[in-house]
């Protein structure tokens, strides 16, 4: 059994070195640089006082020294303890130690032989020295050291040791070395999504962070780092020594993982040996060789005197084994009024939420047993979720303590709900937000009644019939309404335009890749539903299309197959979204429709007013018979004539009124006779009178003698508009200015 042995090295200024060395067996040898005039203290770490007998032999120099030999000479037993260069070289120097009376004396030659003192051994000489036969002082110059130097050591006689312990160190920095690359992901993303480091106060040992790290909620320390490194302040010249777990008095190597020494300016750094799990008092291991541990580090200080501190202890989790594959993942849509989504959500289905659903395992419950390794779930655990938005990259944890569902019950359960409309910890922010919608991976993280931590790979769930899955999105944004842009006679085809209404995300379940972009593969998955409904009737709609269903495209054609006379036809239509989200009713498309295409209307001839919402009418015959009105707001007039006859319309607020946009097409000329006509147009326009719209094709039929293109041009939604005003009015007003696309021919 090996034994610790310490050298201390002092002289008048104070102490130069400290050394130790183990004895006996798997014993060392260590080699001390000799100084002038210096008092060599031998101390047998067990016991704080020194050996009764060494075996000394010169060596030109140096004075070699063999701890407690058991008989005969150096040469026949092996290398020795310890060899102090240049000994005694330039000056006074002894050696000695605290004898068992707890005084300090010096080695003298069991011989007695002044000749074989230390001080005046001759090269190639030996001799047995032994410890208190000659009082300190009685031989050397002890007068040199301070009364400090070695417990008041003085000449003419033993004096009193120092037996006061150094105070306690302080540990003001505990730093994680191993970032994300190195390590699995912590609780709280904590110790190892990056490095970072826990700044402890001295005086009321409150923990602040800098860094990616954290603590749990009963002060302990979470670190990927099995070998932290540890700051602090301390006595100087003391030495610092850290233990991993309890302090053995009789065996102070025992749970050792570092040591240093103090520096003149008091303060100190290490880095500790590897951390492994360790046996508990009962002889039962804390931790299998697989699994994070908790761990008690104790810090001392042992001063010259072999005084040791009060340990100061920091708790730490270490995580080096964190990952594994989720067994069982279920998600619950809770009900949000939405019946698309009033059904459990499993993998290889379309996972896309509006509300409030839940994320649950119960593997353990059903009998998994085999199915995968490492389901850590057991009765007490407190399960958390990570979200990371794929689209910004921010991340947000939910669950813990305060949401009972989320500890683990005595079936393997557990439960978490995501509700959009909840504020939840925004970590890159540092505030509490609700989650934007979009494309998040999840990551589950198991805090383990014992302490221990299990972490989900991130992103990647793996279910009980092998589909991974890891991924979601959350949708809370209602989509813009569609709209028709037009009915064409005599099959009635409505052409549906979706506008801004495609989700940014679509989830395709059998698929490993998750979710993708909607411009990635709409084809045949269905995008947005499209409801139709006619004649003011939204209890039963006339139709339930789906636009990129076939191909993607923002638009769809639809034949309503029950036009079978001519009349006046209104639609009106309702969007939702692939996640469920309804773009609520749109306003009234009103269609004057020439069922037989004659160029004649033979329908009821009632008036038809429109809201005060904008609205779009559309007319297949320009001569109607009876009055269109747009109403209030910023109405649109088609028209669509299906007569090669009979294409002109002549602005007149007896037949149309209220209109502020005239769409002529392809075919269709608006004829405005005269500048009374426009001022009674009723537009609700406050900057000009009247917008005409059309393609190549389309005219304007105005009285060039007052009308005239002023040069000025209006770019809207990147079409350009001549701007057309009429010479009897002043040219600062505007209010009746026309502006004609640019492509539309003015005759």
């Amino acid at each position: 059994m090996s034994r610790e042995i310490m050298i201390i090295a002092k002289n008048k200024d104070g102490i130069v070195s400290n050394n130790i060395v183990k004895i006996g067996e798997n014993g060392e040898h260590i080699v001390i640089k000799g100084t002038k005039d210096t008092f060599y203290e031998i101390k047998d770490m067990a016991t704080n006082r020194a050996p009764d007998q060494i075996y000394t032999k010169r060596f030109k120099n140096d004075l070699k020294l063999k701890i407690n030999p058991k008989g005969g000479a150096l040469d026949g037993m092996g290398e020795a303890d310890v060899t102090i260069e240049n000994y005694c070289a330039n000056g006074n120097c002894e050696i000695v130690g605290v004898h068992e009376t707890g005084e300090y004396y010096q080695y003298v030659p069991q011989s007695g032989d002044k000749g074989l003192m230390t001080t005046n051994i001759a090269d190639g000489e030996f001799a047995y020295q032994s410890l208190g036969t000659v009082e300190a002082g009685g031989f050397g110059p002890l007068s040199l050291l301070p009364l400090a130097g070695l417990g008041g050591l003085g000449g003419g006689g033993g004096s009193k040791p120092d037996t006061t312990a150094p105070d306690a160190p302080n540990v003001t920095m505990v730093a994680d070395n191993i970032d994300s690359a190195a390590g699995a992901t912590g609780l709280f993303w904590g110790a190892d999504t990056d490095t970072g480091s826990w700044n402890i106060d001295s005086t009321t040992g409150s923990i602040s962070i800098s860094g990616n790290v954290n603590v749990t909620s009963d002060g302990k320390i979470i670190t990927n780092d099995s070998a932290p490194t540890l700051s602090g302040t301390g006595e100087a010249g003391t030495i610092v020594r850290v233990y991993d777990g309890n302090i053995d008095p009789n065996n102070p190597t025992t749970n050792l993982i570092g040591e240093t020494t103090v520096a003149n300016d008091g303060t100190w750094s290490i880095t500790t040996k590897e951390l492994q799990p360790y046996s508990t008092v009962d002889g039962t291991s804390n931790a299998s060789p697989l699994q994070n541990s908790e761990h008690t580090l104790n810090i001392t200080l042992t001063d010259t005197a072999g005084n040791v501190s009060t340990p100061t202890p920091i708790d730490m989790i270490v995580d080096t084994f964190m990952t594994y594959n989720m067994s069982h993942l279920t998600f619950t849509n809770l009900d949000d009024g939405n019946e698309r989504n009033d059904q459990n959500v499993e993998v290889g289905d379309n996972h896309y939420f509006t509300g409030a659903f839940t994320i649950s395992d119960d593997f353990v419950a059903e009998g998994g047993t085999g199915e995968l390794e490492n389901v850590p779930y057991q009765e007490g655990d407190e399960v958390y979720v990570k979200l990371t938005n794929q689209e910004t990259g921010e991340e947000y944890l939910v669950g813990g303590p305060n949401n009972p569902t989320t500890i683990v019950d005595s079936n393997g359960k557990w439960s978490i709900i995501i509700d959009p409309t909840q504020l939840y910890y925004n970590k890159t922010t540092n505030t509490m937000e609700k989650l934007l919608d979009g494309h998040y991976t999840n990551q589950v993280i198991v805090l383990e009644a014992s302490g221990d931590i299990c972490v989900s790979a991130s992103g990647t769930f793996t279910s009980q019939n092998g589909i991974s899955f890891g991924s979601f999105g959350i949708d809370t944004t209602a989509p813009d309404v569609s709209q028709i842009t037009s009915i064409t006679s005599p099959d009635h085809t409505l052409k549906i335009n979706v506008v801004d209404s495609t989700p940014l995300y679509l989830f395709k379940g059998d698929e490993t890749d998750g979710l993708q972009r909607d411009s990635d593969y709409l084809t045949g998955l269905g995008v947005n539903e499209v409801i139709i409904y006619k004649d003011g009737n939204l209890s039963t709609p006339v139709a339930d299309i789906y636009i990129g269903s076939n191909s993607v495209t923002d638009s769809v054609f639809w034949n309503d197959t029950s036009i079978v006379a001519d009349g006046v036809y209104e639609y009106q239509l309702e969007t939702i979204d692939v996640a469920g989200n309804s773009s609520g009713i749109s306003e009234t498309f009103y269609a004057v429709v020439d069922a037989d295409r004659n160029g004649s209307y033979s329908g009821a001839t009632i008036d038809v007013a429109g809201t005060a919402e904008d609205e779009v009418f559309q007319t297949d015959v320009l001569n109607l018979g009876f009055k269109l009105d747009g109403g209030g707001g910023v109405d649109t007039l088609v028209l669509n004539p299906t007569s090669t006859t009979s294409t002109t319309l002549t602005l007149d607020s007896n037949d149309t009124v209220n209109f502020e946009i005239y769409n002529l097409g392809t075919a269709a000329t608006l004829k405005i006779d005269d500048l009374a006509s426009v001022q009674n147009a009723g537009s609700s326009y406050t900057d000009h009178a009247l917008t005409i719209q059309g393609k190549t094709g389309g005219k304007v039929d105005l009285d060039t003698a007052t009308w005239a293109d002023t040069g000025v041009n209006q770019v809207i939604d990147g079409v350009t508009y001549n701007v057309y005003h009429n010479s009897t009015i002043d040219p600062a007003n505007t209010n009746y200015d026309l502006w004609i696309q640019s492509n539309v021919s003015v005759i």
